[in-house]
């Protein structure tokens, strides 16, 4: 098996368009975060103080969960990345601090064959044999949580090729993007007759969307939103999300998609955070549901504090 997966290693793979690669994803996938333009991975920053920047965060979400496991991440430092893709199902609970556990998979295609750095960070690790693909396992704990209660971090690791990197945070996730490679695909997550895909801009270098899930509710008969466990449920025709990303600057921009007819004051009472340095934000309709908000970003800070709001709207649960 290790030759197998050795010799499938050394040759780069076919390499597919961002939009068939999307096919691939869960059909129950909620939040998509697309770098469709090359980037270099470079060397993590570790300094808390360091500006934000909207672009190399965004693409580093869109990496999955590759940096909980320095070995691997930094074994692909200096590598260009040609596009990556990453989808969230569900988002899990969790205990202490830091960026909470969820289920989803990523897809990273390389501009060139991973070397001989990757095969040395891959070897002796942990592998098993899912229908002819050699999957390499591994788990640690998550950084900030409680001793008392530690979270494991599960990632699950498999290439199409030397210049293909397939990873996921649950075993769920692999196996149906797997199948759903290999065969025909007759329902698509984010199917494109959303809302949402009218406002995203293919190309602009990172983007992320979310579709909030509702669910039936058997008690009152009705379809009611469906949250992560630390989201508060502020707005019960809440449809979906868009962020084009924008370098730093002195505002950042989004689309929110709501049937709520109060939508403006759902808006204001979200992104307008004063205590963190963000002012009371634009709000301009663009069509029947769908707000552009503009959020004024006077400074580093502020910046930081919008991208921390972006996140926990497109369902990243993170405590601080």
């Amino acid at each position: 098996m290790f030759c197998c997966a050795y010799l499938i290693a050394q040759q780069p793979a076919a390499t597919p368009d961002w939009r068939a690669v999307l096919g691939w994803l869960p059909t129950d996938t909620q939040t998509l975060i697309v770098a469709t333009q090359p980037f270099v991975i470079a060397v993590r920053v570790e300094d808390e103080d360091a500006e934000i920047s909207p672009i190399d965060t965004l693409r580093r979400f869109g990496l999955g969960r590759l940096d909980d496991f320095p070995p691997l991440y930094e074994a692909l430092v200096g590598h260009t990345v040609t596009f990556a893709l990453a989808g969230v199902r569900e988002y899990r609970r969790f205990s202490g601090l830091g960026l909470g556990p969820y289920d989803g998979c990523a897809v990273i295609v390389f501009a060139r064959p991973l070397g001989d750095r990757w095969q040395s960070a891959i070897s002796g690790l942990a592998k098993e044999d899912w229908s002819g693909h050699t999957v390499f396992v591994l788990s640690t704990e998550r950084e900030g949580s409680l001793r008392t209660a530690p979270d494991q971090l599960n990632l699950f690791v498999t290439q199409f090729g030397s210049n293909f990197l397939v990873t996921a945070t649950d075993r769920g996730s692999l196996h149906s993007l797997l199948e759903r490679r290999a065969g025909v695909q007759t329902d698509h997550a984010l199917p494109g007759g959303l809302p949402e895909w009218r406002e995203v801009d293919v190309t602009a270098p990172v983007w992320a969307l979310r579709h909030y899930r509702h669910t039936y509710d058997p008690k009152t008969k009705r379809s009611v939103l469906s949250l992560g466990p630390m989201e508060e449920p502020d707005d019960a025709k809440a449809v979906g999300l868009v962020y084009n990303v924008q370098p730093i600057g002195p505002v950042q921009k989004l689309y929110y998609l709501s049937q709520n007819k109060q939508i403006d004051g759902v808006i204001h009472h979200h992104w307008e955070w004063k205590d963190e340095g963000l002012a009371t934000p634009k709000v301009r309709r663009r069509a029947k549901g769908v707000a552009e908000v503009t959020v004024p970003t006077p400074s580093a800070a502020a910046t930081g504090s919008f991208f921390l709001l972006l996140l926990s709207s497109l369902g990243y649960e993170i405590a601080m």
